[in-house]
């Protein structure tokens, strides 16, 4: 992670000037910030430096009779955040990298940072490439419309996979269950959908009935055994990409294969039994209606 300053932003330094105030690291370095630039953008320095607080770490540096503060930080999560305070850039590329500097900007209660952070994070690579750790801190945050938009990119997740398991155990048991239901939801409503007889009539229907020769067969299990092997990878990876990589054309499966290369039974007719390319393009409207958000 990085920040750069534009000419007009004010840099905190290891120097006291007049009007500002000293903040030590855990390291014991000293930032020196303005105070003014602190009690815009920080409720907590606001009040500290108001009203009277006995009780605080507040120190005189008896060279330059400047305040210091002795703020429990390590070194670069104190500069990185002081740095976002006077109008940094934000260059992060793992949520990892967000965290130490979330949590001291909710001590010092800087809303418009905060704003700011939760609206880069919100637009990044991140609720889609670590979408289980960015929904969980959503969460803890309270940010409630990111996390049910983050809750469609957990659909990739394997939630069976030990470092994911790991990250979802620490979650909040009502938030964890209501990502669970959502793969429910989309489990059950797609398995409705392809039973429905009126979307796939030549295989839910009780006999097969050839257009071409005008004999209905009974059933076999051509198109039953397809459905388990949708239902299945649905259950498997519940964003359904390998479904729909199937509908585009990508691949095969043993199942598919078997419906296409049906034939009617009647002698001298051997009609196609399902129509390839209508029914992909009903299996993808299937998993198109399916939700895709938490509730």
């Amino acid at each position: 992670m990085g920040y750069t300053h534009t000419a007009t932003s004010y840099s905190s330094s290891s120097t006291p000037s007049s009007g500002s105030v000293g903040l030590r690291s855990i390291e014991g370095s000293i930032q020196h910030v303005d105070l003014n630039l602190l009690r815009n953008h920080s409720d907590l320095f606001d009040t500290m430096f108001t009203l009277p607080s006995p009780g605080d770490h507040r120190q005189v540096n008896s060279n330059h009779r400047t305040t210091v503060i002795d703020v429990f930080e390590k070194d670069k999560t104190l500069k990185s955040t002081l740095g976002l305070l006077t109008g940094a850039s934000i260059h992060w590329s793992s949520i990892e990298e967000v965290y130490p500097i979330l949590e001291l900007v909710d001590k010092w209660d800087c809303h418009h940072l905060m704003r700011r952070i939760r609206d880069h994070l919100s637009t990044s690579r991140i609720p889609r490439e670590q979408s289980l750790r960015f929904f969980a801190l959503a969460k803890y945050l309270g940010w409630t419309e990111e996390a049910r938009t983050t809750s469609k990119y957990t659909l990739s997740v394997d939630f069976q996979a030990p470092e994911h398991a790991a990250i979802l155990a620490q979650i909040p048991t009502k938030d964890a269950q209501a990502l669970i239901d959502l793969r429910r939801r989309r489990s059950s409503a797609f398995r409705k959908l392809l039973d429905s007889p009126t979307r796939f009539t030549g295989g839910n229907s009780s006999l097969y009935f050839c257009d071409t020769c005008c004999v209905a067969h009974p059933q076999d299990n051509l198109w039953l055994n397809f459905k388990k092997a949708l239902s299945a990878e649905l259950a498997r990876m519940p964003c359904g990409a390998k479904i729909v990589a199937l509908t585009e054309g990508a691949g095969s499966w043993r199942e598919s294969d078997a419906c296409w290369a049906a034939r009617c039974p009647t002698l001298g007719c051997e009609a196609m039994r399902f129509d390839r390319r209508a029914t992909l393009l009903q299996i993808r409207h299937c998993v198109e209606q399916l939700p895709c958000f938490i509730e």
